[in-house]
């Protein structure tokens, strides 16, 4: 909708945050904004961990160690556990239901139990990183390829779980009237939708008609770097979430300052006999 007076969509969020979001504020955003902080934080961290083992790095440092590249990916299991927890725990405040966050929440149940995939899928991307990469015989695929296959298998159900916390993340900006956020969550739902759908499918096919003995690897390399960026979006759209709840906040104290100076000046125009 947009405002009926000035036709601006922006009015009408601002006013919603000023007049009605401030009574429940302190109380509902200011954990919000706490657990999408503590979110986007968890999420930056293997990609920094990337930049820090990177090739380029080690050379600049002037150290012969090369890293695995799957390092990151061993890091990002434990970190996308901890942040869908963080985002879709339950706050037991007045007003929480406006942000989906109550107990009684629908989508919770399942997130609980998919987001538990992650850890064995970052312990079996540490298994291929101390496998063997080369095959026992040329048709055979090696040890590492069995693990990445076994990974890519489980991150399919995980990153339906990360969706989940998205959509979760959804709910908070309609809460927040904030049309740009709820349309990041929706179009990394459509997104993962049409890879598992369509783009799974084709691959799956690919690499069971492949004659090489790494295909299926490949394959579930590609899927492994999907949910990668599932999760790198989550870090954005955590980010734009801690970034609208800390505006939110602040005007939020700002109306309650300004009520406590309002009830200060009314008691001292009319004091109490």
């Amino acid at each position: 909708m947009r405002c009926p007076e000035c036709g601006h969509r922006r009015a009408l969020r601002q006013r919603w945050i000023e007049n009605e979001l401030h009574r429940e504020g302190p109380r509902v955003v200011l954990p919000v904004m706490m657990r999408c902080l503590a979110a986007a934080i968890l999420l930056v961290f293997p990609w920094l961990l990337r930049a820090v083992l990177s090739e380029s790095f080690m050379d600049a440092c002037g150290l012969s160690f090369r890293p695995s590249a799957f390092w990151v990916d061993v890091a990002l299991g434990p970190a996308a556990f901890v942040a869908s927890i963080l985002l879709t725990r339950p706050i037991g405040a007045q007003g929480a239901d406006g942000f989906g966050l109550t107990a009684s929440s629908r989508l919770r149940p399942w997130i609980s139990v998919l987001n538990v995939l992650w850890l064995p899928y970052s312990l079996l991307m540490l298994m291929a990183i101390f496998a063997s990469p080369a095959p026992p015989n040329p048709t055979a695929p090696s040890p590492q390829d069995e693990w990445i296959v076994a990974a890519g298998v489980l991150v399919v159900p995980a990153q339906i779980a990360w969706v989940l916390s998205l959509f979760h993340m959804g709910n908070i900006a309609d809460y927040l009237r904030d049309a740009f956020l709820r349309r990041i969550a929706t179009t990394w739902c459509w997104l993962w939708g049409v890879f598992v759908v369509v783009a799974l499918p084709v691959v799956a096919t690919k690499a069971s008609r492949s004659q090489a003995p790494d295909a299926w690897s490949q394959a579930m390399q590609i899927v492994i770097a999907m949910s990668n960026l599932g999760l790198a979006w989550g870090f954005v759209m955590a980010s734009l979430v801690w970034w609208s709840t800390t505006h939110a906040l602040t005007l939020a104290y700002e109306e309650l300052e300004r009520e406590d100076r309002r009830a200060r000046r009314e008691q001292e125009r009319y004091p109490t006999p």
